[in-house]
């Protein structure tokens, strides 16, 4: 819908995608993609998706005229002012919100801030605690202006760019203001905006918005429940939802200041805050010019922390008269009038007609001070013994409004709202496949595509999850659309490959990517819970007694205790689902059904409980595991503990029914640090990482991975049995001489060139030669110290990770080996210490084999950032060693990019750090 002349969009307007007239973009070299991706994600990701700001192009003079109409001043009279705020009560304030800030305070403020796009100085929030780390020089400079009520001119200037929402680019309407304020002054705001917020009763209970809890939630909840409500009771409910014109932008300013006196705040607290806007501009930017200062002379501060608190109280004028004459609607035993969140509200009665009514009411309450709703925006839901009544006819301002039927909705808060509760929301996983397609046809790395989807793309669903109940089957279908896409990314095959490896976290092996519909049961089952455990007596005493309502008439038990609850929320006992009609606890039983009672669960066992007189979460993630109990005590981290629980199951399931495609991640589970490529690119090329997940998972093409019964499953060179990528990779005649001896030797030279820098280089270094002695062996490192009391025995191996089994062995085979021939090497009193350095061939580490680098007098700081390389030379020499099997001499080795590459000759085996002056007596 259109917005008219002279309108601006409020806060909770969605930003809509625009389509751009111009042409292709030109093409971006995948270098200069990947490079630029880690300097600015959020850009990058952008481009990519075409969510590009667009710029707007009004003339200046078009935009100062209309920003300077719609700030323009809006006298409100005395009289009127202390007519509609004669229900705002006198509020207890201490003579603390009047002491001088002090350091603490400060940085405390500081360390919530999130440090957002820079102020019109330039400055972000971490600037200037990197400039006053105490926060002493800050708080001198805030408490002088406390103490003067004034702020320098300078922080009152703000430069606003203009964000396109949608409709006629022509029109500046369509644009959304945003200003940008100095850093500096945007703290000052801050400081005054916690002492403000924190004074008790200046907010109403139904005014959720920009309060430390989580309004939204609460808000669509409690909607949610009076609907659900009316229709399975078969009564009453209408419901308008109101939206205001130019919501922020329209408070006059002596609005502000007499709420401020009638709340009863001191003088020095109402100049400071009217000072902030005496003077007060903003200078439009267009894309390519700006326009002359244009005064604020109504309206708050978009951008400002302090705006949201002065808005809310400004408006609490309105909600608190409408709370002291509306009779509102009873939700069984809980009475609801009004739900707000900022300008977003929600007028709940018994009937139309007095919806009606009541509506005339506040609107005769907000017109006179400058609040102006918009019909057109507005909507009703009129239900009436449990139906929708479609034609029902609600007038405001002489307008009538939208009513809603029984397949429409409106959008409260972000989540499609109407009779129904269960609603679909392919639209929002249609957009997000999209952008899954288009970041796997991007030219950045895995970790890289990687990262927007964890970042960017799965995080915008997650609101969705907490306050929407999907469907199902569309939750499904996007959770496998995800996973196969991520899949793709990494060049794993779509079929045959396990999911657990994409849904384990990097720490465990995997890629660290959640099935969302796992995620989505995870949080909608903890946002009920948060209601059903709330503090707020209010919340709590409406959810339970929609809980207990809804058990009783799905069950048939006429006072239902709270065992039968928690029974019926587990799914043990039969019930009636069309007794009550779909509801929001439906959908907790469908939680508990979907993660353990289904095929694909993750967990054994998850239900619902009694535990010390309230509800409690059971569960157990593997048969044999430990039963394990989530009351409300733990509900800030209760959804991290229930996806620990799943991971818990996922990795069990991973490790015992897939056996050989766990191998490699069981190896990565006792150092989990090997895998940190996956997030972060690290020390890994582009080719090593398309070829390192499917080895991983022993999905590369080879004679012995086909079900054929035609093909020889036979080494194509050497004529072994068995062609498997353990042969390839590390026995194969064929690759011995060439890449499996040269990826030992390359990380043979690593260490050799750590020992050098190390604390032990004046040792007597011999790199693969034979010790003095009668035996034979050569030892790739053999070491002795000045005094001849001490020697090192150390030799590299780099076995396939066929489990921590197989690098046992490897380890214990050489500590065998070599303290058993050159036991003479300790005649004389010397210490025979052998070493066995163990690197896996895909890139794995070997954890003892850090102590070995550490006796080898490496230090743990070198060692810690070594790993990386060394475990990344081993993978280009095992994707080398692979290719070069599979196309013979046609395989050219691609220049390594990362790693350390062995030099070509042999000559560096025969290099001493120390000259043997003599040979030792044995």
């Amino acid at each position: 819908m259109e917005v008219e002349e002279g309108e601006m969009f409020t806060q909770t307007e969605v930003k809509r995608r625009y389509k751009s007239k111009k042409g292709p973009r030109p093409e971006t070299s995948s270098e200069e993609l990947r490079e630029v991706y880690w300097e600015n994600r959020a850009k990058t990701f952008n481009i990519l998706v075409g969510n590009e700001s667009k710029q707007c192009e009004i003339p200046i003079r078009r935009l100062e005229e209309f920003f300077t109409k719609t700030t323009s001043v809006t006298d409100v009279p005395k009289n009127i002012l202390e007519e509609k705020s004669s229900k705002i009560p006198k509020v207890k304030i201490d003579d603390w919100i009047e002491t001088d800030f002090t350091e603490k305070e400060l940085a405390e403020v500081l360390k919530k801030t999130k440090d957002t796009a820079p102020g019109v100085d330039g400055l972000r929030y971490h600037h200037l605690s990197w400039f006053d780390p105490s926060s002493k020089f800050l708080t001198l400079l805030y408490n002088e202006c406390k103490e003067h009520r004034r702020i320098p001119a300078h922080w009152k200037e703000a430069e606003t760019v203009l964000l396109y929402k949608g409709g006629d680019e022509s029109k500046p309407e369509n644009w959304r203001p945003i200003s940008l304020m100095p850093t500096i002054y945007k703290l000052y705001s801050s400081l005054w905006n916690r002492r403000i917020r924190s004074i008790k009763g200046i907010m109403s209970r139904c005014q959720r918005g920009f309060q430390e809890r989580e309004g939204c939630n609460e808000s669509i909840g409690i909607l949610r429940a009076a609907i659900d409500v009316a229709k399975g009771k078969k009564s009453n409910l209408s419901v308008a939802w109101l939206d205001l014109t130019n919501a922020f932008g329209s408070v006059p300013h002596e609005l502000i200041k007499h709420t401020l006196e009638t709340y009863g705040f001191p003088e020095i607290v109402v100049q400071i805050i009217m000072d902030m806007y005496k003077g007060a501009a903003i200078r439009v930017k267009s894309k390519n010019e700006k326009s002359d200062r244009i005064l604020i002379k109504s309206g708050v501060k978009q951008g400002d922390p302090i705006s949201p608190t002065l808005f809310n109280m400004c408006l609490e004028n309105v909600i608190r008269r409408h709370l002291e004459t509306a009779n509102g609607h009873k939700c069984l035993n809980t009475r609801v009038k009004v739900l707000a969140f900022a300008d977003d509200m929600a007028i709940l009665s018994e009937s139309k007609t007095q919806l009606q009514n009541e509506l005339l009411k506040m609107d005769e309450d907000c017109t006179p001070l400058n609040l102006i709703f918009k019909p057109a925006k507005c909507a009703s839901l009129v239900i009436e013994k449990g139906r929708v009544k479609s034609d029902a006819e609600i007038k405001l301002k002489s307008q009538s409004i939208r009513c809603l039927t029984e397949k429409d909705t409106y959008k409260y808060l972000g989540v499609q709202t109407g009779i129904e509760t269960r609603k679909s929301e392919l639209e929002l996983m249609k957009s997000a496949t999209k952008e899954l397609e288009m970041v796997y046809r991007s030219k950045l790395t895995p970790p890289q595509k990687l990262d927007c989807v964890r970042t960017f793309v799965l995080p915008k669903m997650s609101f969705m999850y907490a306050n929407s109940v999907p469907k199902l089957t569309e939750l499904k279908a996007f959770a496998n659309m995800t996973m196969r896409a991520v899949k793709m990314m990494h060049g794993i095959p779509v079929k045959g490959s396990p999911v657990e490896y994409v849904q384990l976290p990097v720490g465990k092996g995997g890629l660290g990517i959640a099935c969302p519909k796992i995620t989505a049961l995870i949080t909608y089952l903890v946002s009920m819970m948060k209601k059903l455990w709330s503090k707020d007596r209010y919340i709590e005493k409406l959810f339970s007694e929609y809980l207990k309502k809804v058990a009783e008439a799905e069950t048939g038990i006429e006072d239902a205790t709270l065992e039968d609850m928690a029974e019926y929320l587990s799914n043990e006992k039969p019930v009636d689902k069309k007794a009550f009609g779909y509801n929001s606890f439906t959908r907790i039983r469908e939680v508990c059904r979907g993660l353990c009672g289904n095929k694909d669960s993750p967990l054994f066992k998850i239900k619902i409980v009694v535990k010390d007189g309230k509800l409690a979460i059971l569960t157990q993630a593997i048969k044999d595991g430990k039963e394990k109990v989530f009351t409300e005590e733990r509900v800030k981290n209760l959804q991290a503990l229930l996806k620990a629980e799943v991971t818990t199951a996922l990795l069990h399931r991973f490790n015992v029914e897939k056996p050989v495609k766990s191998e490699v991640c069981r190896v990565i589970q006792q150092y989990p640090q090997c895998n940190k490529f996956v997030k972060l690119d690290g020390k890994v090329s582009y080719a090593a990482q398309r070829f390192v997940h499917k080895a991983r998972l022993n999905l590369l093409a080879c004679n012995y991975n086909t079900y054929s019964d035609v093909v020889s499953k036979a080494c194509r060179h050497c004529g072994y049995e068995r062609e498997s990528q353990w042969h390839i990779i590390s026995k194969c005649n064929f690759g011995m001489p060439r890449k499996i001896t040269q990826r030992h030797d390359a990380v043979l030279f690593k260490v050799k060139k750590l020992i050098e820098s190390g604390s032990k280089k004046d040792w007597e270094l011999h790199i693969d030669e034979t010790p003095p002695g009668p035996n034979r062996l050569r030892p790739d490192i053999y070491m002795k110290s000045p005094d001849g009391k001490q020697i090192i025995l150390a030799d590299v191996t780099v076995p396939y990770e066929h489990g921590v089994e197989a690098m046992q062995r490897a380890w214990d085979r050489k500590v065998e080996k070599y303290t058993d021939s050159f036991a003479h090497l300790k005649v004389g009193g010397a210490s025979l210490s052998v070493l066995p350095i163990v690197v896996g061939a895909l890139g794995t580490w070997w954890k003892p084999t850090s102590k070995s680098l550490e006796q080898l007098g490496i230090e743990k700081g070198v060692i810690r950032r070594a790993i990386p390389e060394i475990c990344s030379t081993v993978l280009e020499y095992s994707k080398n060693a692979y290719w070069n099997h599979i196309y013979g001499n046609e395989y050219t080795d691609i220049p390594q990019k990362f790693g350390d590459r062995k030099p070509d000759s042999t000559s560096w085996k025969k290099e001493k750090i120390v000259k043997i002056l003599s040979s030792s007596p044995i």
